[in-house]
């Protein structure tokens, strides 16, 4: 989903954290998303997935009755493929 121009977004973008093309994704609660994060968009070959690093902040856990329901984490798009 593409960041918005309001709430949270707007603020980052007005500090210079967040750019017109990033993303932000929403991740199962139940995936790790610690550490270095590469999120690829799409299928294995033939087709070419799109990859994106997460940005700071971080990822956000979104919580309910003490579980986690949902990551919100924002990403940019790699212009030269994986990180690896």
């Amino acid at each position: 989903m593409p960041v918005g121009n309001r709430g949270t977004d707007a603020f980052l973008k007005e500090q210079g954290r967040l750019l017109d093309g990033d993303l932000k994704f929403y991740i199962l609660g139940t995936i790790s998303t610690s550490g270095t994060i590469v999120m690829g968009i799409g299928s294995p070959p033939p087709s070419t997935p799109r990859e994106y690093y997460a940005l700071e902040p971080g990822p956000v856990a979104r919580m309910m009755n003490d579980a986690n329901i949902y990551t919100l984490i924002y990403g940019r798009y790699l212009q030269n493929g994986s990180l690896a």
